[in-house]
């Protein structure tokens, strides 16, 4: 038998199994199984997440012209306002109680914060102008988001000027959401007459944050065809707002819409 007949014995090693090519698909499949679920799980709660700091952060920075009307009563300009999809109608209530259209009140509703109420479970609370909509810090540099309301009724100043209704926020971050700074007072057990007052053309205009003093902002308002401004400042607990009528014809003593007794019409909301 010549050199050329002689059989070859293949004596070389197996390569190691993490080598194979069997291996590496199974270890792939593996490795893609055990992401699917976390992305899962966690990929929609992350997306949320971070779709509500988004619309928590333009509520913060949210600023409005100083001429911009957020609630306006009378008719002929409220129709004018409710073609903006901004604006909502507001019910009209008389002294039965009974919700009814006599005419369009308009109120100002940015589209940031109806989306992040959505998000977070706060909505519901029914048609409302958003009278001020910013971020605030009290002296110690705490920051809250601040939501000023008002309805269309116009009952008397029991608890706050104008009846506004105020929502002071902890703002959400990465692993804690969204909060009231203070647990909501039990309703005023008020058992005397309940006085409409008249609105006479009732206007506000968008709440200004003050440049110089996170924690303070003014409202411009019109009554009875006169102009004046509202004071409102964060208080040292940082939980509610403080306002003081300054001028106008809500200022004065003989207007129903100031509380006798109360230096300035200075009342806390409610």
């Amino acid at each position: 038998m010549s050199k050329t007949d002689s059989p070859q014995l293949d004596y070389a090693p197996a390569p190691p199994i993490y080598r194979r090519r069997r291996f590496r698909r199974v270890l792939f499949l593996l490795v893609f199984l055990a992401c699917i679920y976390p992305a899962s799980y966690w990929g929609p709660r992350a997306w949320n997440r971070g779709t509500m700091l988004y619309l928590q952060h333009r509520c913060l920075v949210h600023a409005d012209p100083p001429d911009l009307i957020v609630y306006e009563s009378k008719e002929a300009e409220a129709a004018k306002l409710l073609k903006d999809s901004r604006y909502v109608s507001l019910p009209i209530y008389l002294k039965t109680l009974a919700p009814v259209r006599i005419r369009s009140i308009a109120g100002y509703l940015p589209g940031e914060l109806a989306d992040l109420e959505k998000m977070a479970g706060t909505s519901g609370i029914g048609a409302y102008a958003t009278i001020f909509l910013h971020g605030m810090r009290d002296k110690s540099g705490r920051e809250r988001l601040v939501i000023v309301r008002r309805d269309s009724t116009n009952i008397g100043p029991i608890s706050a000027p104008f009846n506004f209704n105020t929502t002071v926020l902890y703002p959400a971050g990465f692993g804690s959401d969204i909060a009231p700074a203070k647990t909501p007072a039990p309703a005023l057990a008020y058992r005397g007459p309940i006085q409409f007052l008249r609105d006479y053309g009732l206007r506000f205009y968008a709440g200004q944050i003050d440049p110089t003093d996170p924690g303070h902002f003014t409202i411009r308002y019109e009554l009875e065809g006169e102009e004046g401004v509202i004071d409102a400042r964060l208080n040292d607990a940082a939980d509610d707002v403080h306002y003081v009528i300054l001028s106008g014809p809500a200022a004065s003593p003989v207007s129903p819409w100031w509380v006798p007794g109360k230096s300035g019409g200075a009342l806390t909301s409610k």
